[in-house]
């Protein structure tokens, strides 16, 4: 934001308000006169000042930027200097419009045409960044997704075959029980036995109504005759609806199943057929085992969601990421940041060269301070074993004067060799340290 109180504009401001305080000792037509050159140096002033503002917009739109960062730097910069004098020109402007009570034009602004510009490539740089970061994390969000969906399949598979094998053994089960027990016979009478049931249903519904009859009536001897009667029509009753849910069951039992939702609906029905007659000997020879399977299959439903619900979540991330990917390559994005991204990938490819150069010069500095440290070692070692090849020279002329004066007697060979080597062992000692 310029600051406008320059000399020139301080001088001009010290003018107007001169002119401004003689207006209290002045008839009607002086007042017009003042009034006349109050707007005079109104005009001066925000003539002036708009030169101000115009040298600094120059300066804003003609200066080149490279990086991202640097471009939104730039259209700040704009916004504000355009913001700051509009609010500047308000305010005077008003305040002018109160000392002479009179209108006055408020002048039209540079650069406030293309705010909306300035604004939507900030917006545009913006959400470009934004998008970056989120396309980061999102890929490292889908590739542990995709380990989880990995797994998932793995183990929906394993239940797969499961199910498979499942639903081979019932299918087997119930085929040996309906042979067994008769009971594909009952596809031949299946209209006798529908029949059947509908007229024993008719019976059992007008034995119920005779029973609310005899109650309403309090009349003993007849409801007891009623409920028999029930009894009687209710015992044949049943065998012909369990018949009836039989031909059901062998209609649906070896349907096929594409899925795990039309594998659950399956059992589920059997579940429910079985339920209506578990009274009768079929139930007690299948219901164990079937309720168990059932029980297999359901709890693999858990299974199932938290399969579904991964990939669900994998596709929703890698949706969000194409359509990321998409408004970052978008025409209206490339005019704003294409040269923009261009200087930014050639800066990180300087600033990676420069990263691998200075890591190789660190290298190379500890490659040669570790063949220093070796080399002094090297030196101080020879030096150790020189210093002991000298003195077992000494020693050993003095052990040779010795016996030749006859004042010791020859020593063994081994118990010499005994000696040098418990030197040897002193001196490498010795070496070890040094080198640590």
């Amino acid at each position: 934001m310029i600051d406008y109180a320059s000399r020139r504009t301080v001088q001009l401001q010290k003018q107007y308000d001169m002119l401004l305080k003689s207006i209290i000792y002045s008839d009607a037509s002086e007042k017009q006169s003042i009034y006349y050159e109050l707007n005079k140096i109104e005009n001066d002033i925000i003539n002036y000042t708009g030169i101000l503002h115009k040298e600094e917009y120059d300066k804003l739109i003609n200066t080149k930027t490279s990086l991202l960062q640097e471009e939104k730097n730039r259209l700040v910069s704009l916004i504000e200097l355009i913001e700051g004098r509009r609010k500047y020109l308000n305010e005077i402007v008003e305040k002018h419009r109160r000392n002479v009570d009179m209108s006055f034009e408020m002048p039209d602004i540079l650069g406030q045409d293309r705010i909306g510009e300035f604004q939507k490539k900030i917006r545009i740089i913006d959400k470009y960044k934004q998008n970056v970061k989120l396309k980061d994390k999102l890929i490292k969000e889908i590739d542990d997704l995709k380990d989880k969906v990995n797994k998932g399949e793995v183990k929906v598979r394993s239940n797969d075959r499961i199910n498979h094998e499942l639903e081979t053994k019932m299918i087997d089960m119930l085929e040996k029980s309906f042979k067994a027990m008769g009971i594909y016979s009952y596809k031949e009478r299946e209209k006798e036995i529908e029949r059947g049931f509908e007229e024993l249903n008719f019976v059992r519904e007008k034995a119920i109504q005779n029973i609310d009859r005899a109650r309403l009536s309090n009349n003993s001897i007849l409801m007891i005759e009623c409920e028999k009667m029930y009894e009687s029509i209710l015992e044949e009753y049943d065998k012909y609806y369990e018949k009836k849910m039989l031909l059901r069951l062998l209609s649906m039992y070896d349907r096929v199943v594409n899925n795990y939702d039309e594998l659950l609906a399956k059992r589920d029905e059997i579940n429910d057929i079985l339920s209506q007659i578990d009274s009768s000997d079929f139930y007690k020879l299948v219901f164990n085992e079937i309720n168990k399977q059932y029980n297999t299959i359901k709890l693999e439903q858990q299974d199932l969601k938290t399969f579904r619900s991964i990939k669900g979540e994998k596709e929703s991330k890698e949706r969000l990421l194409k359509d990321l990917e998409k408004e970052n390559n978008s025409e209206e994005f490339a005019i704003v940041l294409d040269e923009l991204l261009k200087n930014e990938k050639l800066l990180q490819s300087r600033e990676e060269q420069e990263r691998r150069r200075r890591e190789y010069e660190e290298r190379q500095k500890r490659l040669i301070e570790e063949s220093k440290k070796q080399e002094e070692i090297r030196k101080k070692q020879k030096k150790i074993e020189e210093e002991r090849k000298r003195d077992i020279e000494i020693r050993t002329k003095e052990l040779l004067e010795k016996q030749r004066n006859g004042f010791i007697p020859k020593v063994n060979s081994v118990e010499n060799n005994k000696e040098e080597n418990k030197e040897q062992i002193i001196n490498d000692s010795i070496i070890k340290k040094e080198e640590i």
